[in-house]
């Protein structure tokens, strides 16, 4: 699935930064600990995510992917440098890891993988850099071998803001989850089907194929008309019980009041503004 670039569009325009939530004609309605849980399997309960913010961030590379980005390369328009602060070209990452990696393969060398992975991962769904190719990769300090999305939509508000970073997916499936009339339907493919009953591409009104130029205007008109009755309060409700324990194992706390830490990012919680 592909991130509904206009779907964020109209819904970034109804975000407000002073709640953190949607305002619709019905009231309103946010991402909350069991949105997150629910739907990417991410532990939502521990330890604050929090570290340093000036380390040698090539050196740390270096130790824990075994590649250390080079320095800037000048250039008489414009500097181009693969790491800008502590955030990594993406393009440059995965260059140093193309292939599989050897059936007799150093310990270090797996690991380095499975740490770039898992930093790709961090970098592609859950903090995604509005640049699209770039990386932070102070998570890294929390992966030595022996560790929000409200964040961009505030920004992303902002009457100058013209891009947007965050779990764009996540925000996504929620609109998809919770209303129906926007939410596109997936039709079966044509035959000859190769590639099995799993090959299904979207159909309907929203369908950025089929109403490339029209699909930001309609998104717009179905939040603006949408009533309390064509909600899904509740939409996981009948699947709760089937789901992987990693995805349940917080629901103690889906409705905690609590402020949310990512390193000098503090955004408080509150459920209770959006529960019915």
């Amino acid at each position: 699935m592909e991130v509904d670039h206009a779907l964020i569009i109209a819904l970034v325009e109804r975000w407000h930064p002073e709640t953190h939530t949607f305002h619709l004609l019905h009231g309103e309605m946010g991402i909350t600990l069991q949105d997150i849980e629910v739907m990417l399997g991410v532990p939502i309960d521990g330890l604050p995510v929090t570290g340093s913010v000036k380390l040698e961030w090539p050196v740390l590379c270096r130790d824990l992917l075994g590649h250390r980005p080079p320095d800037p390369v000048l250039h008489p328009h414009k500097n181009i440098s693969i790491l800008a602060g502590a955030r990594l070209r993406v393009s440059w990452l995965k260059e140093q890891f193309r292939g599989p990696i050897p059936a007799d393969a150093a310990d270090e060398v797996v690991q380095q993988h499975a740490l770039y992975h898992i930093l790709v991962w961090l970098g592609s769904i859950l903090f995604m850099d509005k640049s699209a190719d770039r990386v932070s990769v102070m998570p890294l300090q929390f992966l030595n071998l022996i560790s929000d999305a409200k964040r961009h939509l505030c920004k992303a508000s902002e009457t100058k803001a013209k891009q947007i970073g965050g779990a764009l997916m996540l925000v996504q499936l929620w609109a998809y989850s919770r209303f129906p009339v926007i939410c596109p339907v997936t039709r079966p493919p044509q035959p000859p089907v190769e590639a099995g009953p799993l090959a299904r591409r979207w159909k309907g009104p929203k369908s950025t194929t089929e109403h490339a130029t029209h699909v930001l205007a309609a998104y717009r008109a179905s939040l603006l008309s949408i009533r309390a009755h064509q909600v899904v309060w509740e939409p996981y409700i009948d699947v709760l019980d089937s789901l992987p324990p990693y995805c349940t194992v917080g629901r103690h706390i889906w409705r905690t009041i609590v402020p949310l830490i990512y390193f000098w990012i503090v955004k408080e919680h509150h459920p209770e503004r959006v529960f019915r």
